[in-house]
């Protein structure tokens, strides 16, 4: 899946749609061009603000969710997750788009 940020710099991320999200799920993706950090972000689907999510160095290009993380999820439900970049300043510079994850 590739996807273009706002500067049109593309970021690449490995995924299933309506994968299964548990403790042995890991997220990875391409670098991005200028990324500093990482954010995974998991939602409420529908909602805006995340739920829980993780923050990474741009050294960094994969990433597991923490137990504490996955213990804010309901069990059997459906999530949407999506990853941003920041530059140094703190800028989003890449994001792509939610895709749905569900807990078993």
């Amino acid at each position: 899946l590739h996807v273009r940020s706002r500067r049109q710099r593309q970021m690449c991320i490995r995924d299933r749609q309506n994968a299964v999200l548990d403790a042995d799920t890991r997220f990875a993706w391409q670098p991005l061009a200028n990324a500093h950090a990482y954010q995974l972000e998991v939602f409420r689907r529908g909602e805006q603000v995340p739920l829980t999510g993780k923050l990474v160095p741009a050294t960094e290009t994969a990433l597991d969710l923490s137990v504490m993380s996955l213990d804010r999820l309901s069990p059997l439900s459906t999530y949407q997750w999506q990853l941003r970049a920041f530059d140094h300043r703190g800028n989003v510079i890449g994001v792509s788009p939610r895709q749905s994850i569900q807990t078993p």
